[in-house]
């Protein structure tokens, strides 16, 4: 089987990423009937024309058709150079899918993409099973082959990799979940709870909160493992640096974070996300302004940013009380 995989790379290998859809395609049918599929016996169908209702018709590039097990798959064929992460040209091959009544799909052309629309998935759309990119050394040919080749195809096998590879995608989505949980300030302020349990029979509670106000507790990636991460807040202090003083400090960081994520900016001046973030109750953390100018009310002025080609003025309206807050929003951002 792996021969049969040096193969279809061989017949892919030369082709131009500039070539035309047409030449693309009559390669792909070479391809199929390398996997046991016949034209002659109209197990291949090109690019045939469907009646839907009284008007419409859709044209799929390939239709698959096992004759004795009533099973067939459809086929969307892109040139190499296509971008088939494209949303459009999914939705070509769902809408071919959908009114064919197909449960499997492939979307071809720098790489082959596996699609399932069956009683086995949650959500609206087909699901993505599998990438395979197209070389020599994919660890996924034999898959490939297997799956599609007529000799073993059928629903039964397709269902059974459906069902692992879906299981799969509902594991990544539920650990995604939990992580967003322990990255949370909900999360964090649970975590404080769980100390205060913890010491409160050793400890006066006051005492307790009154020392976690001085601490930072946050919860980070490091080297792709989640770290409970605690830090000593007096050392923004120890040098007697004030509020206002130390987010000036730290403005750079936040325009670097801002540059490369544009909806943190856009965050940044609402005033409900600055109030929910930092406590500052009536202003946005910043406001765009005019390369020169005056003095805003409530904003520094020479601490103006600029980012992404644009300017942007912090506002001055900070108390020792918000200190824990930016504090805790740059352990969120680093």
């Amino acid at each position: 089987m792996n021969e049969l995989w040096q193969e279809i790379c061989f017949t892919l290998k030369d082709i131009p990423s500039s070539c035309s859809e047409e030449l693309y395609e009559q390669k792909i049918i070479q391809i199929i009937e390398k996997l046991g599929w016949s034209r002659y016996k109209k197990e291949i169908i090109i690019r045939k024309s469907y009646q839907l209702g009284s008007t419409g018709t859709i044209i799929p590039d390939i239709i698959v058709k096992s004759l004795d097990k009533d099973e067939s798959l459809v086929i969307e064929i892109k040139r190499p150079s296509v971008n088939i992460e494209n949303e459009s040209h999914k939705m070509q091959l769902f809408s071919y899918m959908r009114q064919l009544k197909l449960e499997y799909g492939l979307l071809i052309g720098n790489k082959i993409q596996i699609y399932y629309d069956g009683k086995l998935k949650t959500g609206e759309n087909p699901v993505l099973l599998k990438n395979i990119e197209i070389s020599d050394n994919n660890e996924d040919n034999l898959l490939l082959i297997n799956l599609f080749q007529k000799q073993s195809f059928s629903y039964q096998n397709l269902n059974i990799f459906a069902t692992k590879e879906l299981e799969k995608i509902t594991s990544k989505k539920y650990q995604k979940e939990l992580h967003n949980m322990l990255v949370s300030n909900e999360y964090k302020e649970q975590i404080k709870q769980f100390i205060i349990n913890d010491l409160e029979q050793r400890w006066d509670k006051e005492i307790i909160k009154n020392i976690l106000e001085q601490l930072s507790i946050s919860i980070q990636e490091k080297d792709n493992n989640l770290n409970i991460k605690i830090d000593n807040m007096e050392k923004d202090t120890e040098n007697n640096v004030k509020i206002g003083e130390f987010v000036r400090n730290n403005l750079d960081k936040i325009k670097l974070f801002c540059e490369s994520n544009h909806d943190e900016l856009t965050n940044l001046l609402s005033s409900e996300y600055t109030h929910r973030t930092f406590g500052i109750a009536t202003y946005p953390f910043m406001k765009e302004v005019e390369e020169n100018a005056p003095k805003q009310d409530r904003y520094w002025k020479k601490s103006k940013l600029k980012i992404n080609n644009k300017y942007y003025v912090v506002t001055s309206e900070w108390i020792e009380g918000h200190r824990q807050q930016f504090n805790n929003y740059l352990n969120s951002i680093d």
